[in-house]
């Protein structure tokens, strides 16, 4: 009653007898992946990476389970074609699950225990923390800010250490107040910067022979002839880059509820 949505999304509930209440639930792990790959508007039924059905609480609540989606016709015929107990009815729900109706793009300070959107770019290499998570730091207009992947979102980390300083991104995701820190739920890399790496010492232009290394940030100096080099007179090669510009996200399982899944994007 209380929301004004600019997207809108909604969920099928479907409730179990009473008499199975707080036990096991029954529902086939086939038709749950057939409905997702039957279903195109439906969206976080089952989580691939993990080989895990997500759209079953594991409370002991009478909810039996909940298919999100656009379009209230197809959450009917979906829910139709899952093989499980017995259902006690259903109820379709308006929502603002997967929509990002929680994502800030406009404020005056950054406050914690609310979601924002920012941009800016990597100020220092990705970096694992204990219990598996992993931290970077951007520069954005409200100053640096950090952000972490936690270890639920898997695979998605490797998206993220493979970010580099200087590359142009935008994040999504929550402040949290201790540590300080956005928990990211979606990662938009706009552009990637260039990495080099040095091939080889340069050769001295007079003598042609291979210099050595003056000392750190010293440069080079022959030997032979005692002629001097600058940093730069080494050749450099560019690295690829295992990442490409695009959106990412974390798998089904690790996702907020009302994190927007790419596929509605």
């Amino acid at each position: 009653m209380s929301w004004r949505p600019r997207d809108r999304t909604f969920e099928l509930l479907a409730y179990r007898e009473r008499g199975r209440w707080g036990t096991e639930r029954r529902l086939d792990e086939n038709s749950v992946i057939s409905i997702d790959e039957g279903f195109p508007s439906t969206f976080n039924n089952y989580d691939h990476e993990e080989g895990k059905v997500v759209i079953s609480p594991n409370s002991p609540c009478p909810v039996l389970y909940g298919i999100r989606g656009e379009d209230p016709g197809q959450l009917i015929e979906a829910s139709g074609r899952l093989v499980s107990e017995a259902r006690s009815g259903y109820l379709v729900f308006l929502t603002n699950q997967g929509t990002d109706d929680h994502i800030m793009e406009r404020w005056k300070s950054m406050e914690p225990n609310r979601s924002y959107s920012l941009r800016g770019s990597i100020l220092r290499a990705p970096r694992d923390i204990e219990g598996g998570h992993v931290v970077f730091s951007i520069g954005a207009r409200e100053g640096e800010v950090d952000v972490t992947a936690y270890e639920p979102s898997k695979g998605f980390r490797g998206v993220v250490r493979a970010l580099a300083p200087g590359d142009s991104v935008r994040v999504m995701g929550e402040l949290r107040d201790e540590p300080r820190t956005l928990n990211i739920e979606k990662l938009e890399v706009i552009e990637l910067a260039d990495i080099t790496r040095k091939e080889a010492n340069p050769r001295c232009p007079l003598c042609g022979r291979l210099m050595k290394s003056a000392g750190r940030n010293q440069g080079y100096r022959c030997r032979h002839c005692g002629t001097r080099s600058p940093e730069s007179s080494a050749p450099r090669s560019r690295v690829k880059r295992g990442l490409l510009p695009g959106w990412y996200q974390p798998p089904v399982s690790a996702r907020r509820h009302l994190s927007k899944p790419l596929e509605r994007m």
